[in-house]
């Protein structure tokens, strides 16, 4: 049962790796082409777009309440799992919005809203 609760470094990497594509399109669909998304991400580009606040800054805030209710419902991996991948997509989320990578997507109407 124990071996159960450990952490595997597969899961990690895999948990970052989706973290840097869903940041990477955040960033360069999302924010660039002035979508909406629908949540947590959501209400973190509203505060972008209302207040200027960094989204990188404003998923850790806006995660924490989130994660201490969770706190009650999700076991010890769960929640490590969970605190790692929100520090992980607030960082990629920094990280693409200072090493920035277009993706023209402007003359698809369709694509870019």
């Amino acid at each position: 049962m124990v071996s159960n609760e450990r952490l595997s470094i597969v899961d990690l990497i895999m948990i970052s790796l989706g973290c840097a594509f869903y940041g990477l399109g955040l960033v360069s669909v999302n924010i660039a082409n002035n979508l909406a998304e629908g949540g947590v991400t959501g209400i973190t580009l509203i505060i972008r777009y209302w207040l200027h606040i960094d989204p990188a800054l404003s998923t850790i805030l806006i995660n924490i309440p989130l994660i201490i209710i969770g706190y009650r419902y999700l076991g010890k991996k769960a929640l490590v799992y969970t605190v790692y991948g929100t520090l992980a997509l607030s960082f990629w989320i920094w990280f693409w919005q200072r090493y920035y990578i277009p993706i023209n997507i402007h003359n698809d109407l369709f694509i870019a809203g």
